[in-house]
């Protein structure tokens, strides 16, 4: 059985980062792989999680959700023995069949300590471990801008997926032979999360569900847009974001991973501004909203995944009217159709490098 390394954001307070962190180590082992998740936890994330929040009551919040996330990769992740916090730590490891970095933004350097981290394109593996990049994504950022750093390490690699077509351009601009590909998150990898979810927090009867990556503007942004929604849907709001918003009608800051994920699979209508909130959307078949980013290149990797799947109408941008039709029930059988494509596509890539 061929060792698989992956290497992600599982090490962060972020939904979506952890639950494609086990996506893709379920998908490789259901594949026949022995997958197992670096334990790789560098200073910038641990400084990051660790800190206490503004206030008590948001402190004990955190920490709460520290631990159910703890508990969630205990439960559900192989991780490496040891945990590694440096790059020069990791030259020992043994070598392996192949590792894989991704997904999430993991070439985002304003996220890795205002540095491209060698890490997270797999410059620590030996010269006989295949390196492919899966969903890799840069968020905001356009590497193109800064090819000195990273281009030297993206020719190391065997194959490149990355999750959106920003990246993919700049790849190809950085290494024209690259030929990188546009592949699905790792959490569209799978359709059922049966095993991971917990029903014991739901609320009783049907809900609207919210979720909104980011803070000031963008939060009172996203407020107005709930509130407006409320005069279209006859159903409570409850929000399970890290900060509340005033128009829901509960907000609940402390969720682990489990009960996130259970809350977006059950809730009758979706709307968020997140990557991870949109495309668990899609796979569950969900109605949902999508709030755009007020910054913009914060949208890239929603707008390629509702571009694939033919759901830009479910858009909603700021000079964009909140009507009755917006809040129908979406169609899903040509949705799936296009989605079922580009799983099957993601998956064949990733196999096809492994092998």
């Amino acid at each position: 059985m061929k060792k698989i390394y992956t290497v992600t954001f599982q090490r962060v307070l972020n939904y979506g980062a952890i639950l494609q962190t086990y996506a893709l180590h379920k998908f490789l082992k259901d594949s026949g792989f022995d997958a197992k998740v670096l334990d790789y936890a560098p200073l910038y994330f641990m400084m990051q999680t660790c800190r206490p929040a503004k206030g008590i009551k948001k402190t004990i919040d955190k920490y709460k959700k520290y631990k159910k996330f703890n508990d969630f990769r205990k439960q559900h992740l192989l991780l490496t023995p040891k945990t590694y916090f440096t790059q020069a730590s990791l030259s020992k490891l043994p070598s392996v069949h192949a590792a894989i970095c991704g997904s999430d933004q993991i070439w985002n350097k304003n996220l890795t300590g205002n540095r491209f981290d060698p890490v997270f394109f797999l410059d620590f593996t030996s010269s006989n471990t295949k390196r492919i990049a899966f969903a890799a994504s840069a968020g905001s950022i356009r590497i193109a801008e800064f090819s000195a750093p990273v281009k030297g390490m993206l020719e190391k690699f065997y194959s490149i997926g990355v999750r959106e077509t920003t990246l993919s351009n700049d790849v190809s601009i950085i290494v024209p032979e690259a030929s990188p590909e546009v592949v699905v998150d790792p959490c569209l990898l799978l359709d059922d999360y049966s095993a991971v979810m917990d029903k014991m927090r739901l609320p009783k009867g049907k809900f609207i569900v919210s979720y909104v990556v980011g803070s000031g503007e963008m939060l009172d942004k996203f407020d107005q847009r709930i509130k407006e929604l409320k005069q279209f849907c006859d159903l409570p709001v409850v929000h399970i974001g890290a900060k509340s918003i005033v128009s829901a009608d509960e907000n609940i800051l402390d969720l682990g991973p489990s009960d996130w994920i259970t809350f977006i699979k059950e809730a009758s209508f979706v709307v968020t501004n997140s990557f991870h909130g949109t495309a668990f959307s899609i796979n569950f078949n969900k109605d949902f909203l999508f709030i755009p980013h007020i910054v913009a290149n914060l949208n890239a990797r929603q707008t390629t995944l509702l571009e694939n799947v033919g759901l830009m109408n479910r858009m909603l941008p700021p000079e964009k009217e909140l009507s009755e039709n917006l809040v129908e029930p979406i169609d899903y059988e040509e949705v799936n159709v296009k989605l079922d494509s580009i799983k099957a596509m993601s998956k064949s890539f990733l196999i096809k490098a492994l092998r």
